[in-house]
């Protein structure tokens, strides 16, 4: 996580605004170096100290307070999704969640952000999340004090990189060999089926319901071989759920395994 802080404050440096910091676009190579993904939605600013916008992007578990009501700060709604992010590493849950999207408006705005009982935290990384969590942007905590804090440099004893040493100005150039290594493997396929056919509806349910598996894939494929291989995916899905439910049961059973709803939770910040 404190390497977030670190390259976020490069981004922030190279005037780009994120938008859509989540734990699904922090992506990890073999080097052990993170990369943040999917700047899809960002925004770059030119002559200011911030960007301040006024429309919403990125993913609703994410947005800020005051992304919802008018003008806002740019860096300031980044910290709030990137305090969003380190309470779900911490507790493998969001702060603010509900399956309805006008609902879960209203707890950004207005619920107090609680603290489930366990794990047990410290008083320091409590502060942090309270501060990165602030409601009143203009009481949020900044990058450079989150630098400094003393949950992240262990009381001083391991200070991040100063902003001289760690931040570059100027384009970086993007090679076909980068690009070629940005993604080697997926290591699980059926849960990325499923995750992205819930992603489509926008739903907790099972997307795929019982024997109607075999047929719905089928449809959308011609070769008999592959949907033999597609339908073992699906007995790859059945094993994920509880034992003794049928497929066409778990949808509540996968929305709490764990793999695929930290996926859910994570990518989508709605399901």
């Amino acid at each position: 996580m404190f390497v977030l802080f670190v390259v976020v404050f490069t981004v922030h440096h190279n005037h780009v605004i994120h938008r859509d910091i989540k734990p699904s676009n922090l992506l990890m190579g073999d080097d052990g170096r993170l990369r943040i993904a999917d700047f899809g939605v960002c925004n770059e600013f030119q002559g200011a100290e911030d960007a301040w916008l006024d429309n919403t992007v990125g993913t609703p578990a994410f947005l800020a307070p005051e992304a919802l009501v008018g003008k806002f700060s740019g860096k300031a709604a980044d910290i709030w999704s990137m305090g969003i992010t380190l309470y779900a590493f911490v507790y493998g849950i969001l702060p603010f969640f509900d399956m309805n999207i006008v609902a879960l408006y209203g707890l950004i705005q207005h619920q107090g952000l609680k603290f489930p009982p366990s794990p047990t935290i410290s008083a320091k990384l409590k502060d942090l999340l309270i501060r990165m969590l602030s409601k009143d942007p203009s009481q949020r905590i900044t990058l450079p004090e989150i630098k400094s804090h003393s949950w992240v440099t262990c009381d001083g004893t391991q200070p991040l990189p100063a902003e001289e040493d760690n931040c570059c100005s100027g384009p970086v150039e993007i090679t076909a060999e980068d690009l070629d290594q940005s993604v080697r493997s997926i290591p699980h396929l059926a849960s990325l089926i499923l995750v992205k056919a819930m992603l489509r509806k926008h739903s907790f349910q099972h997307p795929f319901k019982g024997i109607f598996v075999y047929q719905f894939i089928c449809n959308q494929i011609d070769n008999s071989k592959h949907c033999s291989f597609f339908f073992s995916l699906c007995s790859e899905f059945q094993s994920e759920c509880s034992q003794g439910r049928s497929l066409g049961n778990c949808g509540q059973t996968v929305a709490t395994t764990f793999p695929i709803r930290r996926s859910l939770q994570f990518s989508t910040g709605f399901l």
